[in-house]
C-alpha cells in the first residue's frame, strides 16, 4: 500500500509539472491502473482506488485527467468543482494519499533472493509471541494460496504443495511430480489404466492431484483408445512398437508379420491363416490342394510357403499350374523360330516378283507410247504429219 502511494505521489508529480491539466486514457486491470497516454506516462501503477466501477475488465475509459494545484491529498474540500460539462469527457481528478519512505520499503522487504530470516518480519513475529506467562496469546503468521489457509509454522514443502495445486492436472511442472511432494499412483497397478508390458508403453499419466488415463504418444506413434481397457497403436509407424501389437514369428531364417503400416488391422499374410493378434498358423497348400495339382506335379509343403516340383525330368510352369517336356520347350521353340525366318524368307520373294512384274509393265507401256509417236501400229490410224494451208 506504501509502495503504492509512492508511485501514485510520483505520477501526481509528473502531471503536476505538465501544468496540472491533460487529456488521457485509461484501462482497468483488476487492482492496477493502465495510463496509455500520454506517452510521457504511459505504463501500469499500481492502485487501490483504480476501480471506477462500470468497465469490465479490460475495457477503457477516455476523459479528461486533472491533478490540483492545491489539496493534493484531498483532505478538504475542493475549492472548485471538477464536475464535467454537459455532453463534454468525465472529468478524472488525481490525489495523493500518502508520503512513502522508500528506505523502509527496502529495508521491510529485504533481500527476496537471500535464505535468510526477514529482520523486520523477525521482530514483529518475536512482539507476538508470548513470554510463557498465563494468558499469554500468541499470533502465528498466517498465508493464503489458492483459497486453502496454512496456519502455524511454514516449510516449503507445504507452500510447494499448496502452490503446485493450482495448477490444472497435466499441466504442473516436473518439481511439483517429485517423491517428496506428491505419491506417484502409477507405480501401484499402474493406476489401473491400460499397459503394454512388452512395448513398455502406459496409458497411465501422474499428475499432482492424482493419475490419469491417456492413450500416449510413443517416438512419433499416436495410441488411441479409452485409455483404461484399450490404446491401439495408429499412423505409418505403428509397427515400429511391438509390431503394432500384432502376431509376428521368424522361423528358419524366414520372418513374417501381421502388420501393415497402411492398415490399422492385424491380417495374417499369405499362407497363414489365425487372427493376426496371438496366432498365424501355416496353411498347407498340398494338404487344401491349392496348388500343384496338375497330374506330373509334385508338393512340398513349407513354412508360410510351398514348393512344386515335376516327376519325369519335366519342368513345372507355376503360371500355368502345369508341366511341359524341356525337350519339347526346346524343339517347339526351334520350330517356331524356323517358321518365323521362312515366313519372312517366302515375303520377301513374293514381294521381289511382284515388283519385278509392276516395273516390266510400266516399261513395256513406256516404249509403246514412244513407238506410237513415230511408227503408228497396225490398229492405229495414219497420223498426218503436214498441215493445211488453204488456197495457197
Amino acid at each position: 500500500m506504501r509502495e503504492m502511494g509512492k508511485k501514485l505521489g510520483l505520477l501526481a508529480w509528473v502531471w503536476f509539472m505538465l501544468c496540472g491539466f491533460c487529456v488521457g486514457r485509461f484501462v482497468v486491470e483488476k487492482n492496477s491502473l493502465k495510463v496509455s497516454s500520454p506517452s510521457a506516462l504511459n505504463g501500469v501503477y499500481e492502485c487501490a482506488i483504480g476501480n471506477f466501477g462500470v468497465p469490465q475488465y479490460g475495457g477503457t475509459m477516455v476523459g479528461t485527467v486533472v491533478y490540483p494545484k492545491a489539496n493534493h491529498k484531498a483532505c478538504n474540500d475542493f475549492d472548485i468543482s471538477f464536475k464535467s460539462k454537459p455532453g463534454g469527457l468525465p472529468t478524472f481528478l488525481l490525489a495523493d494519499r500518502g508520503d512513502v519512505d522508500l528506505k523502509k520499503i527496502e529495508n521491510c522487504v529485504g533481500d527476496p533472493s537471500a535464505d535468510v530470516d526477514n529482520p523486520v518480519l523477525k521482530a514483529e513475529q518475536d512482539a507476538q509471541i508470548g513470554k510463557g506467562t498465563r494468558g499469554d496469546v500468541t499470533i502465528l503468521p498466517t498465508l493464503v494460496i489458492n483459497n486453502r489457509q496454512y496456519r502455524g509454522k511454514l516449510d516449503k514443502v507445504a507452500v510447494l504443495k499448496a502452490i503446485c495445486a493450482g495448477f490444472e492436472e497435466t499441466t504442473e511442472p516436473a518439481i511439483c511430480l517429485s517423491e517428496d511432494i506428491e505419491t506417484n499412483e502409477c507405480l501401484h497397478n499402474n493406476g489401473g489404466c491400460w499397459q503394454d508390458k512388452a512395448a513398455n508403453v502406459t496409458a497411465c499419466k501422474d499428475t499432482f492431484r492424482g493419475r490419469v488415463c491417456e492413450c500416449p504418444v510413443v517416438q512419433g506413434v499416436k495410441f488411441v483408445g479409452d485409455g483404461y481397457t484399450h490404446c491401439e497403436a495408429t499412423g505409418a509407424l505403428r509397427c515400429e512398437i511391438n509390431n503394432g501389437g500384432c502376431w509376428k514369428k521368424t522361423h528358419d531364417g524366414a520372418t513374417y508379420s501381421a502388420c501393415a503400416d497402411n492398415s490399422k488391422d492385424c491380417k495374417c499374410p499369405q499362407g497363414f491363416k489365425g487372427d493376426g493378434i496371438n496366432t498365424c498358423d501355416d496353411v498347407d497348400e498340398c494338404k487344401e490342394k491349392i496348388a500343384c495339382q496338375c497330374p506330373e506335379c509334385k508338393c512340398k509343403n513349407t513354412w508360410g510357403s510351398y514348393e512344386c516340383s515335376c516327376s519325369g525330368g519335366l519342368l513345372y510352369m507355376q503360371e500355368h499350374d502345369t508341366c511341359i517336356s524341356k525337350d519339347g520347350k526346346t524343339e517347339v521353340s526351334w520350330s517356331f523360330i524356323w517358321i518365323i525366318i521362312l515366313g519372312l524368307a517366302a515375303a520377301g520373294v513374293g514381294g521381289y516378283a511382284i515388283y519385278k512384274y509392276r516395273i516390266r509393265r510400266y516399261m513395256d507401256s513406256e516404249i509403246r507410247a514412244i513407238m506410237a509417236q513415230y511408227m503408228p501400229l497396225d490398229n492405229q490410224g495414219e497420223i498426218p504429219n503436214h498441215v493445211s494451208h488453204g488456197n495457197v
